[in-house]
């Protein structure tokens, strides 16, 4: 997602959202280890550019070029798109055209292909371009809109990727009938990434 910076580019002030579709995946922070850790980021020479810890200092001093794909710290949220890997180290993107690495024996962050992120990492919703890219009733750009979506409320989750397509469940979490139907929207467009996302309400 990063050699061009999204079209839309920064929709939130944390999401740091890139819209290209040409790097390998993520490394996320790994909830699961539930203690502190340092992450360090290294150079090409393996010194190191920077360290700061996923955990315990919720404001850590970064610096203003250090731009990751997702990062809000007091929410357990940091991601950093993978350029490429070899044997050791993971190859990441730090923002404005730059790259660092990260150890493979790095434990503090798990890696995540594109299409794993999307259907098993635990964000709270994709978003949609409700007039360019809504929820449709077959993936098909000509297939019919499916109705009755609050694209601004409701959550929505991949659920099966066919090609450029994915289905999803899109739910009102808040309704007492506990809306919920099915649909399918286009992900990506060659080189290009379609949908972004929402980590929390």
């Amino acid at each position: 997602m990063k050699v061009i910076r999204f079209i839309l580019l920064c929709i939130s002030p944390f999401l740091g959202i890139f819209n290209c579709y040409s790097s390998a995946g993520l490394l996320c922070n790994n909830s699961d280890l539930g203690k502190d850790n340092i992450l360090t980021i290294l150079n090409s020479d393996n010194s190191i550019y920077l360290e700061f810890s996923l955990l315990g200092d919720i404001n850590p001093k970064l610096p203003e070029t250090f731009n990751p794909y997702a990062i809000d710290i007091p929410n357990d949220i940091f991601l950093i798109e993978v350029i490429r890997e070899d044997k050791d180290r993971y190859q990441v993107s730090i923002g404005n055209g730059q790259s660092k690495f990260i150890s493979k024996s790095e434990n503090s962050l798990k890696y995540y292909s594109w299409t794993n992120f999307i259907l098993s990492y635990d964000y709270n919703s994709i978003i949609v371009d409700k007039k360019k890219n809504p929820v449709r009733v077959l993936p098909t750009e000509n297939s019919k809109k499916v109705l009755y979506i609050d694209y601004d409320t409701y959550t929505i989750y991949g659920k099966k990727i066919v090609g450029d397509w994915l289905k999803v469940e899109v739910q009102d979490i808040e309704s007492i009938e506990n809306f919920k139907t099915y649909g399918w929207v286009k992900w990506k467009d060659k080189d290009k990434m379609l949908i972004d996302f929402r980590f929390y309400d």
